[in-house]
């Protein structure tokens, strides 16, 4: 079946700030999929740089360190998803935070078979008894969360030959790898 994400990238959908991302939840047919050749770094700034980002409402400080510029294939729209959702995530990691003390980095690199890109944030981290359930549907730690969003962002990366894992998380901030195959 198919299914129709809309990332709302404001504090109200009202400000007309929506993504729609299609895609469908049965095995890749890749025979008939459109694949885009991307450079995962223009993908990055392209996101950082539109309007109304979370991270600028909230004057989170940014940091990035983008070294990954050999293109490469994936679906188009899935990538963007991962991206937002764990970009939401430490937003939301952050609200809490002295506002001169928010940051999120943001690093990319490539080797000869994989692309990576680490997001890491200074928030409170998850809890212990989170961490190990974090990807299973149904999930959260937010009292309106749903528990979607990780699991279907460690999904996609899946779909697409990589992996998302949770690296690093303490009271000092967490930090998501999503690394997929260069083919």
């Amino acid at each position: 079946f198919g299914l129709r994400i809309a990332v709302h990238c404001c504090d109200s959908p009202s400000d007309g700030c929506r993504h729609d991302f299609p895609f469908s939840l049965e095995p890749r047919n890749t025979s008939g999929f459109e694949f885009g050749l991307q450079v995962i770094d223009d993908l990055l700034i392209w996101l950082l740089d539109l309007p109304h980002q979370p991270y600028k409402q909230h004057q989170i400080q940014l940091i990035t360190s983008l070294q990954a510029s050999r293109p490469f294939k994936f679906a188009a729209g899935e990538i963007e998803h991962i991206f937002i959702n764990l970009l939401g995530n430490a937003v939301d990691a952050l609200k809490e935070h002295p506002i001169e003390e928010r940051r999120i980095s943001i690093s990319s690199w490539q080797t000869a078979e994989w692309t990576h890109v680490r997001i890491e944030d200074n928030g409170p981290g998850i809890s212990l008894g989170l961490r190990e359930k974090i990807f299973e549907l149904s999930e959260t730690s937010k009292p309106d969360g749903m528990g979607l969003g990780l699991w279907l962002a460690r999904y996609l990366a899946e779909r697409n030959g990589g992996e998302l894992r949770l690296e690093v998380s303490s009271e000092s901030g967490s930090s998501f790898e999503l690394k997929l195959p260069m083919n």
